[in-house]
C-alpha cells in the first residue's frame, strides 16, 4: 500500500505515531519545510492508495510552507489517479474534502470546523491503528470517533465522505438528463426538484 504523508512543520512525535500506525507500509513523508513543488510532484508521479494531510487549512485550501495549496491544484495534480482514501486532518477542510471526493477518491475525511491538534492527532493515530487491523475504512472511522466521544465529549468530530454521497450525486445527474426535451413548465418543476435534492445532500453532509 502506498501512503503519502504531507505534514508541514508537524510534531515529530505525532509523525512517529502515524508511521507506526501505518504498519508494514512505509509512507512517503513530506514534513518540515513542505513546498508546492514537492507535493504536486509526488501527486503527479505516483498512484497513492492513501494521502494524509496534517496541518492548517480553511474552506478552500491547505497551508504549505510556501503558501496555500488550492483544492483545484490538488485535483489537477491527481489527474486520473483515484486514491482509496484521503484524510484532510485540518480545520474547516470539509469543502476541499467534498471536492476531492467528487474527483473520485473512494473515501475522504474532513472537518466541518476548527479542530485542536490533540483531537486531530488522536483521531488520526486511532484511525490508522484500526485500519491496520480491519482494512475497513468505515469500521476504522467508527472506532476513532467512539474514542473521541469518550475522551473528548462534545468535541467536533470529522466527517467521512463515501459512496453514499456519490450515489446521491448520480441520482441528481440522472434527473438532470431526464428533463432534456420536456415541456417548459414541467422542466421548471423538475429543475426545482433537482435543486432541492442537491441542497439537501450538501446540507446533510455539512451540518449533520
Amino acid at each position: 500500500m502506498r501512503i503519502l504523508l504531507i505534514a508541514p512543520a508537524s510534531d515529530l512525535q505525532v509523525l512517529s505515531e502515524l508511521i507506526a500506525a501505518a504498519g508494514q507500509n512505509t509512507p512517503t513523508i513530506l514534513n518540515g519545510l513542505v513546498t508546492h513543488r514537492e507535493v504536486l510532484s509526488n501527486l503527479r508521479s505516483t498512484q497513492f492508495d492513501i494521502i494524509h494531510f496534517a496541518g492548517h487549512g480553511n474552506t478552500m485550501q491547505l497551508e504549505l510552507s510556501d503558501g496555500p495549496l488550492s483544492v483545484e491544484m490538488f485535483v489537477n495534480a491527481l489527474g486520473d489517479k483515484r486514491p482509496r482514501l484521503i484524510v484532510l486532518n485540518a480545520c474547516r477542510s470539509l469543502v476541499p474534502a467534498a471536492r476531492l471526493h467528487s474527483h473520485g477518491a473512494d473515501y475522504v475525511v474532513g472537518w466541518r470546523d476548527d479542530v485542536g491538534d490533540n483531537v486531530a492527532n488522536q483521531f488520526a493515530v486511532t484511525f490508522y491503528n484500526s485500519l491496520k487491523l480491519s482494512d475497513s475504512v468505515s469500521s476504522a472511522f467508527r472506532t476513532a470517533i467512539q474514542l473521541l466521544d469518550s475522551t473528548h465529549p462534545g468535541v467536533e468530530i470529522p466527517v467521512v465522505l463515501n459512496g453514499r454521497l456519490r450515489a446521491l450525486t448520480e441520482q441528481v445527474s440522472d434527473l438532470q438528463q431526464r428533463i432534456d426535451g420536456l415541456p417548459t413548465l414541467r422542466t421548471l418543476y423538475l429543475w426545482a426538484g433537482v435543486a432541492i435534492v442537491s441542497s439537501t445532500v450538501l446540507l446533510w453532509f455539512l451540518f449533520r
